[in-house]
């Protein structure tokens, strides 16, 4: 049920528990939010009620000198001397932390500068070619946003979340000098954005009304401006 832009379960509005992260090739901005706990007493019986939290974190892997994923974790990545036919290690990941209450985990894939390359003479392709893991769901109208179950955590964070396709870039064969030279002055890039929201208490049969109690940093970002 919906009432006054709250979801509610019997007649009680239940506040939203969300977590959002982002992730750029050169910047990582997080945001945080929690509700709070709430008591009731009556006599000498006191009621306390412990609403539970989410918290994610969103990290992809820094590239050794060969180009291979290495173990550290980083919230930027810039890559360098790409080439055509050139395929770019990325892993991008969500992970839900310990202590959790299940969710529903949102991600913003933007791509910002992805230039048009000519296969043919009457078909092009995108320069950086990606797709985001079949384990996520699109979300109906809303372009580059996904979403996937979480379920609560216990002592242990959940696995990672990947969000591309075997977690790699590839670099159109396809890609001229000429195209080269416009990509070094447009810099095409991809930006990840990541939110969570509590998956209980409200009503998940339709997601796009979900999305919208999203804080508004997630659901209007649309990428840097400069």
């Amino acid at each position: 049920m919906k009432k006054n832009g709250k979801f509610t379960k019997r007649g009680v509005a239940t506040k939203v528990m969300v977590m959002i992260l982002s992730l750029m090739l050169v910047v990582g901005l997080s945001v945080g939010g929690t509700i709070a706990w709430l008591t009731a007493e009556s006599g000498t019986v006191e009621n306390t009620f412990t609403v539970g939290d989410i918290t994610i974190d969103l990290k992809e892997h820094t590239l050794d000198d060969k180009g291979a994923l290495t173990e550290t974790e980083t919230t930027e990545w810039e890559y360098e001397h790409i080439i055509p036919g050139d395929e770019l290690k990325k892993d991008p990941f969500v992970k839900v932390l310990a202590n959790s209450e299940a969710s529903i985990v949102f991600i913003k894939v933007i791509e910002k500068n992805n230039i048009d390359v000519k296969v043919s003479d009457t078909a092009t392709e995108k320069a950086l070619i990606y797709s985001v893991d079949q384990s996520w769901t699109a979300l109906d109208g809303v372009k580059g946003v996904y979403y996937k179950n979480a379920a609560a955590t216990g002592a242990n964070a959940s696995e990672p979340m990947y969000i591309l396709t075997g977690n790699k870039v590839e670099v159109s064969d396809y890609v001229t000098k000429t195209d080269i030279t416009t990509m070094k002055k447009s810099v095409p890039g991809l930006y990840f954005m990541a939110a969570a929201i509590q998956s209980e208490n409200i009503d998940t049969t339709d997601m796009n009304a979900v999305y919208t109690q999203l804080p508004a940093a997630f659901v209007n970002y649309a990428g840097p401006t400069a």
